[in-house]
């Protein structure tokens, strides 16, 4: 089953209140803000390091490498202020122009996008997120001071006072083969984004 697109809110404490930012539908990524930032992030002053452009700090060509699919060029989604969000959707039909040997992901995977978000955070603040999401946070060890994934298809990366997320819009998968190789590929991308933060 492809991940739903829906209504996302992310709460943020700023200035003293809070701010709640409602994201739309699939249909408009341009106006979307996925909750791809920590759940609950409450910037403090060790977050106003600036982060990078998330339509440009992964390339997109290791992008396309690293899911094996060809991949638009970067759609910049409405983002709370300090944060940066960008999807890469598949050109789908006879838009297609490339195609990939062996490709990381297979076609049962029906990827159709992925979203990368940049944001402040605080090693306090990371760890409070991951606690806010409870059992379905899976920490990983290796990548960045800390990561987590949130579910099969997003995995959050915190490395300083700058965290990554990132999630793959993708069938769920029905087998343990299936669940192993998205692993691999979030993980892939997990690495390649950490070591630019």
């Amino acid at each position: 089953m492809n991940i739903p697109s829906r209504m996302m809110a992310t709460a943020l404490l700023a200035a003293g209140g809070m701010i709640l930012l409602s994201a739309c539908d699939k249909s408009g990524p341009a106006n979307r803000v996925d909750n791809l930032s920590e759940p609950g992030a409450q910037p403090d002053s060790s977050e106003s390091t600036p982060v990078p452009d998330a339509c440009t700090f992964i390339p997109k060509a290791e992008l396309e490498r690293l899911v094996g699919r060809e991949l638009r060029d970067g759609d910049r989604n409405d983002a709370p202020a300090g944060f940066s969000q960008c999807d890469f959707e598949t050109p789908t039909g006879s838009a297609t122009t490339r195609t990939f040997d062996n490709p990381p992901l297979p076609d049962a995977a029906g990827f159709s996008s992925v979203t990368i978000t940049t944001h402040p955070t605080s090693a306090q603040t990371f760890a409070q997120s991951r606690q806010a999401i409870g059992s379905a946070a899976e920490p990983v060890t290796g990548i960045g001071d800390a990561a987590y994934f949130e579910g099969a298809g997003t995995i959050h990366v915190r490395a300083g006072n700058r965290g990554l997320g990132i999630r793959l819009h993708v069938s769920e998968p029905e087998t343990e083969a299936g669940r192993q190789t998205l692993r691999k590929v979030m993980l892939s991308l997990a690495t390649s984004g950490a070591a630019r933060l």
